[in-house]
């Protein structure tokens, strides 16, 4: 069982507001919440690998994007620092990435949502846990509009455009295996 634990901000942005929380800081932690906020709160997961991937979801297609490893760094905050494309994932673990990411985008897909966005998981204890979807691109979109102009692909703001206009989207799975 976790000693400590996660607590976030409903408003932040790589994890500007997202707290690690435990004995020996909370009145440290506890001064710098807002009183009149609400905040989710549930247990760190220790030794967490995690990852981060963009999804295009158009009219009748899905788009799943390069997958990459978040760079976290950790001390009473849990602070993104960038994301790196260019690291070894396992295959066992992109499998589960791209399954859960099909998953959870055909339902926004079928509620309406169209564009990008960019799903969060960790890798634990041999599973993936979902951790959250940004319905809005991500820090690292500039990373990956690089890989995708280096192998000739459209950018990923053009995908995004035309996700929402309902021209058909190139493949973009690139460098996956």
């Amino acid at each position: 069982i976790s000693k400590d634990l996660v607590v976030q901000s409903p408003i932040g942005s790589g994890g500007s507001r997202t707290f690690i929380c435990n004995q020996e800081n909370y009145e440290k932690v506890r001064k710098k919440l807002l009183l009149d906020e609400n905040y989710s709160v549930s247990a760190y997961q220790y030794n967490n690998i995690p990852y981060n991937i963009h999804c295009m979801i158009g009219s009748d297609q899905i788009v799943l994007f390069l997958p990459s490893r978040q760079e976290i760094e950790i001390s009473d905050t849990l602070e993104y620092i960038g994301n790196n494309f260019t690291g070894s994932i396992p295959i066992f673990v992109k499998a589960k990435i791209k399954e859960y990411s099909i998953i959870i985008c055909k339902k926004l897909q079928n509620m309406g949502y169209r564009g990008v966005l960019g799903i969060d998981y960790i890798y634990a204890n041999g599973e993936m846990y979902f951790i959250e979807i940004n319905p809005r691109f991500q820090g690292s979109t500039r990373q990956l509009d690089n890989i995708l102009k280096k192998h000739e692909l459209p950018s990923i703001f053009d995908y995004n455009y035309w996700a929402f206009i309902g021209k058909e989207l190139p493949d973009a799975r690139v460098e996956w295996n």
